[in-house]
């Protein structure tokens, strides 16, 4: 992607030079997300492990997903604010509607 740089430049700029930026096309206020799970994706539904608060165990509950970008997703249903997921692959342990945690 091309970009143009409207203000002045800092004293370290040079040709050829990589930047990091980010690229917003929608925002959403009063929204509800967490870190996207492995194999989330917008607008589904999906089980998903929700830690308990003794972060002893964790239990397969259903959430309701809305936008997501790469990293995180909205929150349509199914977790309330404060609540603690796992995000990484599932797939070894989905079968079970309840896990321990060590």
């Amino acid at each position: 992607m091309d970009v143009e740089l409207t203000s002045e430049l800092p004293d370290e700029a040079r040709p050829d030079l990589s930047i990091d930026g980010e690229i917003f096309i929608t925002q959403k206020q009063n929204t509800l997300f967490v870190r996207r799970p492995a194999f989330s994706q917008a607008n589904q539904t999906m089980a998903i492990y929700l830690v308990n608060a003794e972060q002893s165990t964790a239990n397969q509950t259903a959430v309701t997903f809305g936008l997501s970008s790469s990293v995180d997703i909205e929150v349509i249903n199914g977790l309330q604010a404060g609540d603690r997921i796992i995000v990484s692959e599932q797939s070894s342990f989905e079968r079970h509607p309840q896990v321990a945690l060590k």
